[in-house]
Parts: structure tokens; C-alpha cells; sequence
């Protein structure tokens, strides 16, 4: 999945050059991610860092698989919250979504980083007033 609606455009149009293998790549990245999201939607963190690993690897500006991955590592038992943070932090320079950052502020607020969930919380409702983690 192309999170850039204008690079998302031209790749639909056909404007933009992709490879065969490039192609593949994003296909096989799309598929782990989606297999990872059905895990992590259904509670198994674990299963679900594995799948969201192979997908980051294969493409790792996508924002919504860094995300993903991110989450799936803080939720995990034990947690990897440092990791989670990392990859937060990769997400949210590729992008914004209210759900992510609210997500990152409760990542950053474990890890004792008082300020910085609190700016992450408030970036999220200003984002989406109603916004849930």
C-alpha cells in the first residue's frame, strides 16, 4: 500500500515506474502486512511482530506497516516499548494519523517521556477529537 496519495496516483496511472520486482516486493509486503493487521486486530501481538517485521523489511517508507509494527511490538508480552518507540517514531516522520499518535503517546508516557506524550495526545485530538487507541 502507497501511503502518498500523489505517489499512490501516479502508480494507479501508470505513471510512475515500477520493476517486476519492485512490484513484487510491494505485493509481498501488502500481504504480510494485511495477514499481521488480521493478527494484531485479533489480540496475538506476537504472531502479529512477525508478520509486520517482513512487511517494514521489504518496504520500510510505508508509514501504516511502521506503525502497525510499532504497536504490535508495545502490546506484545513482554513489551518491546523502546523498539515500539523506534519505529512510532519512523511512522510519524512519514506521516500523521490521529490513531498512530495517540499510540505513540502512550508508548512515549511507559517509557517516561512525560512531555512528549503529552504533545503526541494533544497533536492525536486535534487530529480527531474522538480519536481511540
Amino acid at each position: 500500500m502507497l501511503s502518498d496519495p500523489e505517489r499512490r496516483r501516479l502508480y494507479e496511472e501508470g505513471e510512475e515506474p515500477a520493476t517486476l520486482a519492485e512490484a513484487d516486493r510491494i505485493a509481498e509486503a501488502e500481504a504480510a502486512f494485511r495477514r499481521g493487521d488480521v493478527l494484531l486486530r485479533a489480540g496475538n501481538f506476537r504472531g502479529a511482530v512477525e508478520l509486520l517485521e517482513r512487511a517494514v523489511a521489504l518496504w520500510p517508507e510505508e508509514a501504516e506497516y511502521q506503525a502497525a509494527l510499532a504497536w504490535a511490538l508495545h502490546r506484545k508480552a513482554p513489551p518491546e516499548s523502546t523498539r515500539a518507540w523506534q519505529h512510532f517514531e519512523r511512522a510519524l516522520a512519514l506521516g500523521e494519523r490521529a490513531v498512530w499518535l495517540l499510540r505513540a503517546s502512550l508508548v512515549a508516557r511507559e517509557l517516561g517521556h512525560e512531555a512528549r506524550a503529552a504533545e503526541l495526545a494533544a497533536r492525536a485530538r486535534a487530529l480527531d477529537p474522538h480519536v481511540r487507541a
